[in-house]
């Protein structure tokens, strides 16, 4: 049996389902969502950012410190691995700071990026200093970390061999980047007046990054082999005004024909309550689909079955954000009864789906937020 996790007051002990659903075996369909807390490293104070499964029995997640922790906590990048029977700590780099993305191009070819000097995620993510890209590659025996220069983030990665690796981030001007590795040499290109936060890619010739047009439109871009050609649509009214900020945060995919991008847009009132949107490409055009309502997105993933997976936090960003963690039951949404605060979604496309994050203790009396915090990990799956 899996060790008790305190969340908030709420202690949870090995797999919880959520209530009052029906099995299904269809995307279209509600389900019994099972979650379970995987055990995994104790690092006080850590917090992690994202996963990636390539097989049941290879898995990896990334992270770094948490800007929910009041007391020590751990200074530099976390990554740990999983073999298909537990989770371990992995020795890499000692560098302060935080890695937010990761792709398993092979099992002896893994990427993670991030920033140095970070702290959590999102809408609480905190910095020090003056802000500079974080790489670091996997050869099947260590980590070691890959200089760009000239970069002051990265954002995104993503994978479809060892000669194909995407990377996106922000350079000193402040405009989007775009990398690519084909197994010999690094190729970059840049887009002003762009910010790009996460990446698919399903093949050499068909490669999808979003993200913003300088806070004004969300964003898309797509790869066809050749060249690239972008989409962009307005945000939409908040109940207090205009939104603000508008963002696509994350996008998966399974197919040409199905791409999902998810994001969020603060409105211009007081207090600051989100607009969440998801797009569905159909290869063909983007088209707005039904969203859970005033939640910060910070994960999709498509997992097994076609099941579709959201997550991050909800509120008004005014304190610590609940957690939520949904799935699509078309045209509805089923919550999933998350353990914590998830930052990261991955699936191995036959085994249900990894979550990561990190649970918090000794909450605020008032704003809620959390004065310690600790790695998460859990699977969910419908029963």
């Amino acid at each position: 049996m899996a060790a008790a996790v305190v969340v908030g007051s709420v202690a949870w002990d090995g797999a919880v389902a959520a209530p009052g659903m029906t099995s299904s075996d269809n995307r279209s369909g509600l389900c019994a969502v099972v979650s379970k807390v995987v055990p995994s490293p104790l690092v006080r104070g850590g917090e992690l950012q994202a996963i990636a499964a390539d097989a049941p029995a290879d898995a990896w997640a990334v992270g770094g410190p948490s800007d929910f922790e009041d007391g020590p906590r751990r200074p530099t990048a976390l990554i740990e691995h999983w073999d298909g029977a537990r989770w371990a700590l992995v020795s890499s780099p000692a560098v302060a700071g935080t890695l937010e993305s990761v792709a398993i191009a092979a099992p002896e070819s893994v990427w993670a990026v991030g920033e140095l000097g970070a702290s959590g995620r999102g809408k609480f993510r905190g910095a020090g200093g003056q802000r500079q890209a974080l790489a670091e590659h996997w050869n099947g025996a260590r980590w070691t970390r890959v200089r760009f220069q000239g970069l002051r983030t990265l954002s995104a990665v993503a994978a479809t061999s060892a000669r194909d690796v995407w990377m996106v981030g922000g350079d000193l001007t402040g405009a989007a980047v775009i990398l690519h590795w084909d197994g010999e040499r690094w190729t970059r290109i840049r887009r002003p007046d762009t910010e790009l936060l996460g990446l698919a890619a399903l093949s050499p010739t068909d490669v999808w990054a979003v993200g913003d047009t300088s806070g004004r439109r969300f964003f898309e871009m797509h790869w066809n082999g050749r060249h690239w050609s972008s989409y962009s649509q307005l945000p939409p009214n908040g109940g207090y005004g205009l939104d603000e900020s508008p963002e696509i945060t994350s996008v998966d995919a399974s197919g040409s024909r199905d791409i999902w991008a998810a994001g969020d847009a603060g409105n211009s009132g007081a207090p600051a309550w989100p607009d969440t949107v998801l797009f569905h490409w159909d290869g063909t055009r983007w088209r707005k689909t039904v969203t859970p309502s005033i939640e910060w997105i910070y994960a999709l993933a498509l997992g097994a079955r076609g099941d579709l997976w959201m997550a991050g936090g909800s509120g008004n960003g005014d304190a610590y954000s609940p957690p939520f963690l949904e799935r699509r039951a078309e045209p509805k949404w089923q919550s999933a009864n998350p353990s914590g605060q998830i930052d990261g979604l991955s699936t191995n496309r036959t085994d249900g789906i990894w979550t990561v994050g990190f649970v918090g203790s000794r909450f605020d009396s008032n704003l809620q937020f959390p004065h310690h915090a600790r790695p998460l990990i859990t699977r969910a799956r419908c029963s």
